[in-house]
């Protein structure tokens, strides 16, 4: 970890970013965080943002039922060593909790103003006390900071968009040094096509024209699941902004990849599913659809075999009858085999 900690913050603004598309995996994210909020070691500056993103987070995300998680580490914040330095930003937190949580706040507010009690001396915060107020009595709460008439959202003055994280036009994607990424030349055993689709995956994200998924490249230096997990984004990402020279040798070193002997069937797998990636996203790759029915079928993939099987049955039905049928069979769907042998 560095001493300013760099990764973590370009994190936690790719966390924001994501937004609601993190529904799914907020029983992950919560637990990271407030480890992170709470590490004695970790410069200031961090904790501040991990508090503030929590509240931001809690804008696009259901917090409700991980609530207690939430607020009990910032309770313990502001009665610790350096609560007065982290209040406001713990505060604030809590005012978004209240607004978006609504009722279920309630069961904290003896927890929390008993620590405000504690640290009445420093810590004083007119608008969680307003709000908590309102929500005893069941009164209506005033409208939340940063909300328009219509219901959207604006930046507040004092939170002005860091042009680093905001700016999200398109950043230069170096071509050369993804092709020294994607190079194939020298790999011929199982451990080199390991070597080339981790180092390829972490290079997808370093040299991504997006923003949020450049921003992740550090953690998936160390961390390759997050590289695996983004290899098909990281890939469309590049590929759209790739001359055509570099992606027919992109392609060719596909193609050597997946008709190498000894390419762990991980690696396959993966390389199929970004043909299907790609051909949903309407950028199919320019390879042949019988090297990948023939793979797929080869690694048991028999959907997206029979759907490259079906394509190729188009130009030439004769002699793709008999895989057609096999394929069927593999995937139980008898019926459909006897309707290929009455075609």
């Amino acid at each position: 970890r560095s001493a300013r900690r760099a990764a973590s913050l370009k994190v936690l603004h790719a966390l924001e970013v994501f937004g609601t598309n993190l529904e799914d995996y907020v029983h992950l994210i919560i637990p990271a965080m407030v480890r992170l909020l709470e590490q004695l070691d970790a410069p200031l500056n961090v904790r501040h943002e991990t508090i503030k993103t929590l509240g931001r987070l809690c804008r696009k995300l259901n917090f409700a039922d991980f609530a207690s998680r939430i607020v009990l580490p910032l309770a313990r914040l502001l009665d610790g060593e350096q609560g007065v330095e982290l209040a406001n930003s713990v505060m604030d937190t809590l005012c978004s909790l209240v607004y978006h949580i609504g009722s279920d706040y309630a069961v904290f507010v003896p927890l929390v103003n008993k620590v405000l009690v504690h640290q009445q001396k420093w810590i004083s915060h007119p608008r969680y006390d307003n709000l908590v107020t309102n929500l005893l009595k069941n009164l209506p709460l005033p409208p939340e900071p940063g909300e328009t008439d219509e219901g959207g959202l604006h930046t507040e003055p004092d939170e002005a968009p860091n042009p680093e994280y905001h700016a999200m036009k398109k950043l230069p994607v170096n071509q050369q040094h993804l092709k020294r990424a994607w190079e194939t030349s020298q790999r011929s055993t199982k451990d080199d096509w390991n070597e080339w689709m981790r180092r390829f995956s972490v290079e997808l994200l370093k040299e991504s024209p997006s923003p949020p998924l450049r921003s992740c490249s550090p953690l998936a230096q160390v961390y390759h699941p997050m590289a695996r997990e983004l290899f098909n984004a990281g890939f469309v990402s590049c590929w759209t902004e790739l001359d055509d020279a570099y992606r027919d040798s992109l392609v060719l070193s596909i193609e050597t990849a997946l008709l190498s002997p000894n390419i762990p069937p991980e690696i396959l797998q993966t390389l199929l599913n970004l043909a299907e990636f790609m051909e949903h996203d309407e950028k199919q790759l320019p390879i042949d659809i019988r090297t990948l029915g023939a793979l797929a079928e080869k690694c048991h993939a028999y959907a997206k075999a029979l759907h490259y099987k079906e394509l190729e049955f188009q130009t030439s039905p004769q002699a793709t009858i008999e895989a057609l049928i096999s394929i069927n069979n593999q995937l139980q769907q008898p019926e459909a085999a006897v309707g290929i042998l009455v075609f």
